[in-house]
């Protein structure tokens, strides 16, 4: 959901975290080893792209959150405390309903899916 390029808004204005801004969770170990629960914990990302892909691109911030959460809690149980508390700090407060994108690279202003992410803050021109 954090991807290096992102710079979108939740429906209220505030500003989406952007790759590195996110939470410091227990889940330990690079994404890309084999085995490790950082990499356990992207198990949804192709989850995430696939119900983004029915919808040009985007998902709700909501159903992102909700696949990231139940992969995470699978691949830490134990640390269930504090992987929902760090996620809902973080997001709970944004309309669940805020458009993200769920593809890899970031949605080009030319792309049509552009007119379906807040770039800016709702009601910046």
């Amino acid at each position: 959901m954090r991807e290096r390029g992102d710079r979108l808004y939740a429906n209220d204005g505030s500003r989406l975290t952007s790759f590195g801004d996110g939470p410091a969770i227990c889940l330990i170990g690079n994404k890309s080893t084999q085995g490790t629960p950082h990499n356990a914990a992207h198990g949804g990302d192709g989850e995430i792209q696939s119900k983004a892909a029915d919808n040009g691109g985007v998902l709700s911030l909501g159903e992102g959150v909700d696949i990231s959460v139940s992969h995470a809690l699978a691949a830490r149980p134990e640390c269930s405390g504090e992987i929902l508390t760090k996620t809902y700090d973080e997001f709970g407060r944004l309309d669940p309903d805020t458009p993200i994108r769920g593809t890899i690279k970031p949605i080009k202003p030319s792309d049509p899916a552009s007119g379906k992410i807040n770039i800016k803050p709702p009601g910046a021109d």
